[in-house]
Formats: C-alpha cells, sequence, structure tokens
C-alpha cells in the first residue's frame, strides 16, 4: 500500500510542477527598449538608405504551446502614424515567428487601420526585422528595417538569424 501511494505522490508531484510550469508562462515580460535601426530599399539591401530610432513599451506574453502576443507601443522614427495611432496586439505565429504590424485609431467617428507590414523579433525583442511600406504609404516603396543595426552588416547578420529562425521553424513543421 505504501508503494501506491509514494506512487502516486510522485504523479501528483509531476502535476502539480507541469501545471506551475505552464500557468507561469503566461506572465508578461515588461520590454522597454529603444534601439537604433537601418532602414533600406528592399531592391538595394547593401545600402543603407537611413538610421532611425524604434521605441518598444509593452508586454510580450510567451506562453507554452501558444502564439507569442506583444501588446504596447511601437514607435518608429519618421512614421507619425506610429505616433499618432495605436498599435494593434501583435501575434507572432508559433510556426514561423512571424507577425502583423498595425496601426489604427478613430477619426471622424470611423476606424482607420494602417498596416506597415510585417514584423519578427528574436527571443524577447534582442532583435527585430520589418519590411513593408514606407512612411510614404506608397506600395511600391518596400522596405525593410532592421535593429539593432547602423551599417547594412549588422542589418544582413540580423537578417542570417532571421533566415536560420524561420529554416529551423518550416523544418519542425515538417516533421
Amino acid at each position: 500500500m505504501k508503494k501506491n501511494s509514494k506512487r502516486m505522490l510522485i504523479l501528483l508531484s509531476a502535476i502539480l510542477l507541469g501545471v506551475i510550469i505552464f500557468l507561469v508562462s503566461f506572465l508578461p515580460k515588461n520590454i522597454d527598449i529603444s534601439y537604433i535601426a537601418a532602414q533600406y530599399n528592399s531592391d538595394e539591401p547593401h545600402i543603407v538608405q537611413r538610421n532611425l530610432t524604434i521605441t518598444m513599451k509593452g508586454k510580450l506574453y510567451r506562453p507554452l504551446f501558444l502564439d507569442t502576443r506583444y501588446e504596447g507601443s511601437c514607435v518608429i522614427e519618421g512614421y507619425d502614424i506610429t505616433k499618432e495611432y495605436d498599435l494593434d496586439d501583435i501575434i507572432f505565429s508559433h510556426t514561423n515567428g512571424i507577425g502583423n504590424i498595425t496601426y489604427s485609431t478613430i477619426k471622424d467617428d470611423s476606424e482607420k487601420t494602417w498596416h506597415l507590414g510585417n514584423v519578427w523579433i528574436k527571443d524577447d525583442v534582442d532583435a527585430i526585422l520589418i519590411w513593408g511600406l514606407a512612411p510614404s504609404g506608397n506600395p511600391e516603396e518596400r522596405v525593410r528595417i532592421v535593429a539593432p543595426a547602423v551599417t547594412s552588416e549588422e542589418a544582413e547578420e540580423i537578417m542570417d538569424i532571421w533566415r536560420n529562425d524561420v529554416t529551423i521553424t518550416k523544418k519542425k513543421k515538417i516533421r
């Protein structure tokens, strides 16, 4: 009888530990960062058009087995809409780590939205890659913003990390 109760205690302890780990994964991480970033045209990845600042303040949620979610602000220097509109929560797909970066507001009794593009972050926002529209909103002008990076070489290092991350994720998905 003692053997069964000992097994039951071990089993219950393991289940309780698993539940605690699962619940702790829902606790958010506070994000308060400001990076210098390199912006370049997608057609000319080796020429930095300009350097700008990206500031993010908010909470990053990384629950086990679910998509990562960022809620807060993401202000990009030179993109006035990122100051004037509210950032919609960014949901990063657990299959490829990519999310949509969209801003919205209510003006003149109607909702206005602006989709900047796609976004990828490394770990707890150790690096950021945004690819999408230029500040003009012209669909012909496609840009990439990479942070923290000042030079095209630094930006390319982060792009390599992103390429590797997406490749590993695709391999996991295929298996």
